[in-house]
């Protein structure tokens, strides 16, 4: 499975990443080249240069944000992220129901000539 880390560079001002996929035995192959995806076999506990760093001090530190931008545009959203949008809609339609449902049965109950028989007023 591809896989990519993101960390700050302090010194540098900016972000490593690295693109990787793990193997089943524990060993990583990093992509060290993203034209080509040309990747390096990496053992457990070494030290790896980063696939490419972005450097906010030239300006394109912006390019991590942009990149997500984008990708979001085209529908693609973080695995195991919640639909909160759909969810949200939902949840909002679903009390407009109860609210009309509430509101209606109560105008009837009111109207009803067994509901006023009922009314603890009246006892």
């Amino acid at each position: 499975m591809l896989k990519v880390e993101f960390r700050q560079n302090v010194s540098d001002f900016g972000y490593v990443v690295w693109v990787y996929y793990e193997n089943p035995d524990g060993s990583m192959n990093v992509v060290k080249d993203l034209k080509t995806w040309e990747a390096e076999r990496i053992q457990p506990g070494a030290m790896v240069d980063p696939s490419f760093t972005a450097f906010t001090t030239r300006g394109d530190g912006n390019f991590i944000q942009a990149f997500v931008d984008a990708a979001y545009e085209l529908g693609i959203r973080p695995s195991g992220e919640p639909v909160l949008k759909n969810e949200l809609t939902a949840t909002k339609a679903h009390l407009t129901d109860l609210r009309a449902l509430l509101f209606t049965s109560t105008i009837k109950r009111e109207a009803s000539p067994m509901a006023r028989a009922a009314s603890v007023d009246e006892i």
